[in-house]
Formats: structure tokens, sequence, C-alpha cells
């Protein structure tokens, strides 16, 4: 903006020019590193092609740069464990500490990438490699905790959004049915906040509303489960919906809907398949569970909060290498069969 002015088309199609660049190549990486080239271009190829991935690409949210961060952790994360080194250590810090700044929700998956890492490289990893990420991402919270402090007066660790998001997903206005958005024909989110809290600043109506939100937890654990299962359709929708727009509609078909079965065939080759390269067969396995913990965890975390599409495309992206997999692997099996019927009718 400094140097276009206040336009936003000028951010729209920087952000959408990085994006188209390093989006496909983080793919093709991860792809390659997992599966082989094959897997990696096609992977690289379905990324260029995605279309919630084009649509987010120019629409000036946090998904495009936080997708972005989520690829560079686990490309890096996945190097760190084969290669340990103290500049893919900060690298590695460097991409998950812009992911947090971006979403604070990764600094959940934090604990479980480093378990991994632990876990799949403890007979080569030094302290200092799990040590300077940790720090690279201290440093870059650092500023934003202090002018926090300075602003509230009190500690606010990145922003003022979870404890409002909490308290919204889990109001027993829901019952055991989540609602991705209230309708307007009934009361605002403001609404549902306690008059006796709004008189609080920010941070402290944010700290209010996430013990709020636990309360409603405490008071009935069963509508809380029975409401985070009903978030299940909603995160993994792949089907059109009469509430959406023709464009969303299409986006959403268009890419998850047509991906997700070759992503699920690609998952179980993965659990199943060694890697095309022998030398590396008995490591393949442990470091596709990287992808898989990712998956896995970074979904409960939506499932058990809020639970939206647009919270769901890192998983997308985490899962298109599995997809690569799938069709090489498709391929393959055509050619295989083509040739044995060729020499068959010879």
């Amino acid at each position: 903006y400094a140097l276009f002015g206040p336009h936003p088309l000028a951010a729209r199609l920087l952000q959408a020019l990085i994006g188209g660049i390093f989006l496909p190549w983080l793919l093709y990486r991860l792809g390659k590193r997992l599966f082989g080239e094959p897997a990696g271009l096609v992977a690289a190829a379905i990324g260029a092609c995605y279309a919630y991935f084009i649509y987010y690409a120019a629409t000036l949210m946090t998904e495009t740069f936080f997708i972005l961060c989520v690829l560079g952790s686990l490309e890096l994360s996945l190097e760190l464990a084969e290669k340990p080194s103290r500049k893919t250590a900060l690298l590695l810090g460097l991409a998950l500490g812009l992911g947090i700044l971006l979403r604070q929700t990764l600094l959940l998956f934090l604990p479980f990438l480093l378990l991994w890492l632990l876990w799949t490289a403890r007979r080569r990893i030094h302290w200092q490699h799990v040590a300077l990420p940790l720090l690279m991402i201290a440093l870059l919270i650092l500023p934003w905790t202090v002018r926090n402090y300075f602003a509230f007066g009190r500690f606010v660790l990145l922003n003022t959004n979870s404890g409002f998001a909490f308290f919204w997903a889990n109001h027993p206005i829901y019952g055991t049915r989540f609602i991705p958005v209230l309708p307007p024909d009934g009361p605002s989110y403001q609404d549902l906040i306690p008059p006796e809290l709004r008189t609080l600043d920010e941070a402290a109506l944010d700290a209010a509303l996430m013990r709020q939100g636990f309360a409603f937890v405490l008071e009935d654990p069963l509508r809380y489960l029975l409401l985070s299962l009903s978030r299940i359709p909603e995160y993994f929708k792949f089907w059109p919906s009469p509430e959406s727009g023709l464009i969303s509609n299409i986006s959403r078909v268009g890419s998850f809907g047509v991906s997700l079965p070759f992503m699920l065939y690609g998952l179980y080759l993965s659990l199943r398949r060694p890697s095309p390269n022998p030398q590396r067969s008995t490591f393949n396995v442990q470091r596709s569970t990287l992808l898989h913990l990712f998956i896995v965890v970074y979904s409960a975390i939506h499932l058990l909060s809020w639970a939206l599409i647009r919270y769901r495309l890192p998983v997308d992206a985490a899962l298109i290498p599995f997809a690569g997999l799938a069709l090489v692997d498709l391929w393959q099996r055509i050619r295989g069969t083509t040739k044995r019927l060729g020499k068959s009718r010879g």
C-alpha cells in the first residue's frame, strides 16, 4: 500500500503471484520427498489448478500465506529429520513463527510436530535442532506480546480471537447441531455475549468468553461431543449446497469433491507401499506420518471448536501429495494392464 496507495487490487495481484508460484513448488517438494518425482509433479499440477487455492489467492485473507507456511514447515521438518542442520532448524522456526502469526491455531500443532521430530530422528537430531526453531518462534511472537501488554495491561500472547470463537462455537443456542453462520432472522453473535461482560475491554472479554466456553463444555459434555460430531459434514463438505453461491459450489465440487477419492486412495497407499527409493523405504512410513499427524490434529482442533470449509484448506494442501501418489499409481496400473493386453493379443 505504501508503494501503490490504498488499492486492494495491487495486494490481490501480489498475493496471487506469490501463492501461484510457491504453493505448487512446495507441493512438488513434498510429493517428491515422500513419494518420488512423478508424484511431486502431479501434486504441483493439482495445486496449481485447485479451485479453492485460486479463489483464496485473490482474497485478502490469511489463507494463502498460512498454507504456504504450513507446507514450508512440513517440508523443512522432513528435511530436518533426515539431515539435521542449524540452517534448516532456523528456517523451520521462521516458517512456523510466520504461520503462528497468521493463524494462532498452528501453536496447538507445534507440540505434536516436535514430538514427531524427536521420535523420528532421535538418533540423528541434537537438542539445538529443537531449541533453535523454538527460539525463532519466540523472537517472532515476543514483539506482539509486548505490544499487547502495553495496549491491554495484561498478558495476551498474540490475538484476542480464540475466546470469542470457542464461546460462540459451543454456545447452547446450537443444541447438538452446529450452524456455520447464524441465520439473520435470529440472535446475532453479539447478542449471545452476556450483558454483564460487554463493558470489558477486548482482551478481558476474550478471556472471560473462553472461560464461559469451557463452562458450556463442562456443564454438558455429551452435548459438546454431539455438537463436535455435527461439525464433521460441514468441515468435510464436498457437495454443492443451496446456501452457497454458484462460484462457491463450483469451487467446492471442482477441487475437494474431485480430489477426495484420490486423496483417500493415496493415504491408503502411503500406509502400505514402500518408498520408490529402496534405500529410504524404512524411513518412508515415518515421514508420511508427519502429514497424517497434521491432517488429524489440525482437523480435530476445528472440529472441537469452529469448523468452516476455509479452515480445512491447509488440510487439503497436506492431502494433495497423497492425491499425486494415487494418480501416479493408477497411471502405472493402467499402463501395465495395457501392455499385458497388447502382449496377449500379439
